[in-house]
């Protein structure tokens, strides 16, 4: 019997968020290696290089990842499907040579961002592992589509842990300092294209590719740029006025409060890598409201039990984790946690506006957040630092996931609880700031009461945990 739609996109959620915990798990694991290894400003300067590739490649991928779910199912046609995966890789591939641009100006660009061009070789590996990361991106997207979540997880699986180990080698035994972090995921991401493209069994032929089809995706894709950038800006920005206003040791400081957020997104990025191709596929089905609004709640759930954890036990977790001169990041956990479950929550309820193919009310929604994100870090960070930058990144989010709601509603309404989406979640995070400690066993009592809390008033998303957990230990074999 064919697999049902929903069962598929669980399927795939769980494949990848498990497989993204366990890696990323190990990843936290090695943590204090990099703050033992690593001071604030080294890890300052390559943080503030990652992030500036974050930003350009979005803007070479010319928002096409998008367009590429969203024109996927139009046609169920293999043909179809082989032009959407051809178009998209021959105008990556362009994009990419374009980029080489930039290895031109490496120089000059360690110069803008840290006043000297000693990083100059920093930029340019960062570059090239970028171009990598375009070439294979359609292959991802590809597998992705096809709901082939055991080989995408695969793939990340065996990179991941090179990655891992590559990782050690640079900082421990090479002792690269600020040039490990970076090296590492260069060759990475070479190794991600080179696999993909070995196991990935698709026809890449030119005659597959199509203008026509290309300019409709981009008529679709492109008013995502500017919503590209101005994301950007409300998520990462903040680092550089950090860079420039409070120095390298604060962005060191931001980002590993910005990392121990990342064990949130892993959850939000396990859904909706499935969610995409389930969303779109289901649309049209007479059960998809109701399903989309039970996946929100699941998602709340699941998330405030990680933000929950991450928040009580704070404290705990950077004694544990770091050295000493990264202690103040203890203050940048909560708002940082609750920052990525807000972003998440704005993913999932925002799907109405890709439905419609509106694309230039993300552009609103996010510009909202990032004005207000820009204004805010300009004002308090020079008197406040990262711990500044935390809280209106927070705030920026919450508000353009509002806004993003409001306008998703009016093109596709869909009975959210609303309560439970924004609400609860800023309940819960004022109670553990607020009654947060540093005893140990006080942690474990306060996030107990928390969790029983939750789980009580999301008791239907619970039991949804709870049996896809027990089907998943056993079940009955079904006739095929």
């Amino acid at each position: 019997m064919k697999e049902s739609k929903q069962r598929i996109f669980v399927k795939g959620s769980l494949i990848i968020t498990v497989s993204n915990i366990l890696l990323k798990g190990v990843t936290f694991l090695l943590l204090p290696l990099y703050t033992r290894y690593l001071t604030p400003e080294m890890l300052g300067v390559s943080d503030s290089v990652t992030t500036f590739t974050a930003f350009v490649f979005p803007i070479l991928v010319l928002g096409l990842d998008s367009a590429f779910g969203a024109f996927y199912y139009d046609r169920d046609s293999r043909e179809y499907r082989m032009k959407i995966f051809n178009t998209i890789e021959y105008a990556l591939i362009f994009t990419g040579m374009l980029s080489l641009l930039l290895l031109i100006f490496a120089k000059t660009i360690s110069q803008v961002l840290f006043g000297t061009g000693d990083y100059q070789i920093l930029i340019l590996l960062a570059v090239c592992s970028m171009i990598c990361n375009l070439f294979y991106l359609p292959y991802a997207l590809y597998v992705r589509m096809e709901n082939r979540m055991m080989l995408f997880a695969a793939v990340n699986v065996l990179t991941s842990v090179f990655h891992i180990i590559l990782n050690i080698f640079c900082l421990c035994v090479f002792k690269m300092g600020v040039y490990s972090l970076i090296v590492s995921m260069f060759v990475t991401h070479f190794m991600q294209a080179a696999l993909y493209g070995v196991l990935v069994k698709v026809e890449f032929k030119k005659r597959y590719f199509d203008v026509s089809l290309l300019k409709r995706m981009l008529k679709y894709s492109l008013p995502l740029l500017p919503v590209v950038v101005v994301s950007w800006v409300l998520q990462v920005s903040d680092r550089y006025i950090l860079l420039k206003l409070c120095g390298e040791g604060e962005v060191g400081i931001y980002g590993i409060g910005a990392r121990f957020s990342n064990l949130v997104s892993l959850l939000a990025n396990g859904v909706y890598t499935a969610y995409t191709s389930y969303a779109f596929g289901k649309k049209d089905d007479l059960d998809a409201k109701a399903q989309y609004a039970r996946i929100l709640d699941d998602f709340v759930y699941a998330g405030l039990i990680c933000c929950s954890v991450l928040t009580v036990f704070s404290f705990s977790i950077i004694r544990l984790m770091t050295t000493q001169s990264y202690g103040s990041a203890v203050q940048l956990m909560a708002p940082l946690v609750f920052s990525q479950l807000y972003n998440g929550i704005n993913t999932l309820v925002g799907y109405g506006i890709g439905f419609a193919k509106k694309t230039y009310y993300f552009l609103i929604a996010t510009s909202i957040g990032a004005v207000i994100n820009v204004i805010t870090n300009l004002i308090f960070i020079p008197k406040y630092g990262a711990l500044a930058a935390s809280y209106t990144t927070l705030g920026s989010i919450l508000i353009m996931a509002m806004v993003t709601y409001l306008v998703s509603q009016r093109l596709y309404k869909i009975n959210y609880n609303v309560m439970k989406a924004f609400l609860c979640p800023l309940a819960v995070y004022m109670i553990e700031v607020f009654f947060q400690k540093e005893n140990v066993f006080l942690q474990i009592i306060e996030f107990t009461a928390i969790a029983v809390g939750i789980s009580l008033l999301f008791r239907s998303s619970f039991f949804d945990y709870f049996n896809t957990m027990k089907n998943m230990l056993y079940h009955p074999k079904r006739k095929e």
